[in-house]
């Protein structure tokens, strides 16, 4: 019998050893929401000297009663539906609102739902960092979808990215070229020259980055651009990024210009100039 007892001591020893080197807060909660274990640094981040003096607690004596109340219908939630949770909530610890990673499950003793367990890991860090990368992107998002000229990326030969200007440009409803390839929509006697400018920037080779080239609308309107190209991050991969600017009229005003400077308005025979 002594051995047993010894054996199952130990085995518990072994078991809190476990709990309390976690990194996470791990805690029992019984149906009513009352802390019936918790680890060690569960009970240091609310303040409490020990495991074990958070036994018989609730979240009340832990935090504001709006978020105890929370909580406690949170546990319910799990309870009665039966179904594992896992939420990024916030968490007030020692006064501080931190976020925290929490996963919650009902707790079954020979086929009946007795209580919830979780555990929780901070990650106010990572949710700060992501805030502040989702805020980032809805601000460039917003600076390209607002952006006067069109925004294309190339990435594996086809378009990963159109902005509403370069649907505008090229009369695609986006998902109509979008996973489509690039090339079709370069007229037929650029496509040598730009798959040429295309391979070398993606094999990180020099090549220009200023140039123009002639697009094919959807309508098969031919339309003059001055393309401006860098080589961008997308999905963690190389890929291309082409700012093109519509040129066609400068370029009529520009044939208009030379007709007009080499041409005799009435005989159409060039002139002295």
């Amino acid at each position: 019998v002594r051995r047993t007892e010894e054996e199952l001591r130990r085995r518990e020893q072994y078991q809190r050893a476990l709990l309390d080197n976690f990194p996470f807060l791990v805690w029992l909660k019984d149906e009513d929401s009352r802390f019936l274990a918790v680890n060690t640094p569960m009970a240091r981040s609310f303040g409490y000297p020990s495991a074990d003096a958070l036994v018989g607690k609730t979240d009340f004596d832990l935090t504001t009663r709006e978020l105890a109340e929370a909580y406690r219908a949170d546990d319910r939630s799990v309870l009665q539906s039966g179904e594992k949770k896992l939420v990024e909530e916030l968490i007030e610890v020692d006064g501080t609102p931190r976020w925290f990673e929490t996963y919650k499950s009902p707790l079954e003793l020979d086929g009946q739902r007795v209580g919830t367990v979780g555990f929780a890991r901070d990650v106010t860090h990572r949710h700060f960092t992501q805030t502040a990368l989702e805020e980032s992107e809805r601000r460039h998002r917003s600076f390209i979808e607002n952006l006067s000229l069109s925004v294309i990326v190339a990435q594996d030969g086809v378009l990963r990215f159109v902005n509403p200007k370069a649907v505008e440009l090229f009369g695609y409803a986006p998902e109509e070229y979008l996973d489509q390839a690039f090339l079709p929509l370069i007229h037929e006697d650029d496509r040598a020259r730009i798959k040429t400018y295309y391979q070398q920037r993606m094999a990180g080779e020099p090549a220009p980055r200023n140039y123009e080239v002639r697009v094919v609308a959807k309508s098969g309107r031919v339309i003059d651009c001055r393309v401006h190209v860098s080589l961008v991050s997308w999905g963690e991969r190389p890929a291309a990024l082409g700012i093109l600017e519509d040129i066609s009229d400068a370029k009529r005003l520009e044939a208009q210009l030379r007709a007009q400077a080499t041409t005799d308005p009435l005989t159409e025979l060039a002139n002295r100039r």
